[in-house]
């Protein structure tokens, strides 16, 4: 025990003397104190433990995180699965009772053709056609997100899918003084005939809707062994900004006012995730000012 009063620990060793010369002269028992290193060691496995006790808290914690992140994903992901569900199952009844005003109303015109009323069946006609595309875009993006649609994918030539929708859109770009163009295809693919002419006519909707003068061209090429379907326009162009953005739900550019005569911005959502169920991929490059180049790869 020290003069303190705190005890210590020592250890004897025997020490060997010599002289100058190295010879053995004797022998030294030397006692030595172990209590630094004792004292060292027990804070070590203290620092230790401490160390173990703040990995264990902050593995607890991080699983913990992980557990409740996974459960909002989880609901997250049912809540938008009852929603899409929800809206496929009602897509029939939603599409009925507008198919039937449609019905009516085309009677009604009929009768006030002509008259005074001509103006007001005009816009009537105006109001219901934006009301019948903006359902059908919203019932088709949650059929889609519910899975409800599926790919049939077979042997496919192009141009029995082009042809119809040009002849189709070739007046409504013609009343605006648009040229739109095809060059003919034999090329043959192997896809779903009527998921691609979904995703084109939305593409050559958006073309005619934006290009005000000029032309859209439509036409296919090869890439190695893709087929590569490109539909061109001379419309105002996408600013590099915006390229990222235009396929998400509900983007437009251009209509901060929220016009729905300009539709919901569902149309290049509805491009690329047909595209992806079809396992094609979409691509798009433009100039602002010049205009826009959108590539359906097809293999």
């Amino acid at each position: 025990m020290r003069k303190d009063g705190s005890r210590f620990w020592a250890s004897a060793v025997i020490d060997r003397i010599t002289d100058a010369d190295g010879r053995l002269v004797g022998f030294a028992k030397v006692t030595r104190d172990d209590t630094l290193r004792r004292e060292a060691d027990e804070a070590l496995r203290e620092a230790h433990a401490l160390l173990e006790a703040r990995v264990v808290e902050r593995t607890q914690e991080a699983e913990r995180r992980t557990r409740e992140a996974e459960t909002a994903r989880a609901e997250a992901l049912a809540a938008s699965q009852a929603k899409s569900r929800f809206f496929s199952a009602a897509s029939h009844d939603l599409r009925q009772p507008v198919q039937a005003v449609r019905l009516f109303f085309d009677l009604l015109a009929a009768r006030l053709d002509g008259t005074d009323n001509q103006p007001i069946i005009e816009q009537a006609a105006q109001a219901l056609a934006t009301t019948e595309e903006l359902l059908n875009s919203l019932l088709d993006v949650a059929r889609i997100d519910s899975g409800a649609v599926s790919a049939a994918p077979r042997a496919v030539e192009l141009a029995g899918v082009l042809t119809p929708l040009i002849n189709e859109l070739a007046p409504r770009g013609a009343a605006k003084g648009v040229a739109l163009r095809y060059v003919p295809s034999k090329v043959q693919v192997h896809t779903d005939p009527t998921m691609v002419r979904r995703i084109v006519q939305n593409l050559l909707d958006n073309a005619v809707k934006y290009t005000e003068a000029g032309k859209i061209l439509v036409g296919c090429r090869r890439r190695g062994d893709a087929v590569i379907l490109e539909v061109w326009d001379t419309g105002p162009g996408i600013a590099e900004p915006h390229l990222h953005h235009i396929w998400d739900e509900f983007y437009q550019i251009g209509n901060v006012a929220r016009e729905r005569s300009e539709g919901l911005g569902l149309g290049l959502s509805i491009v690329q995730k047909l595209a992806a169920t079809l396992g094609h991929r979409i691509e798009v490059d433009s100039v602002v000012g010049k205009g826009s180049v959108f590539r359906v790869v097809l293999r």
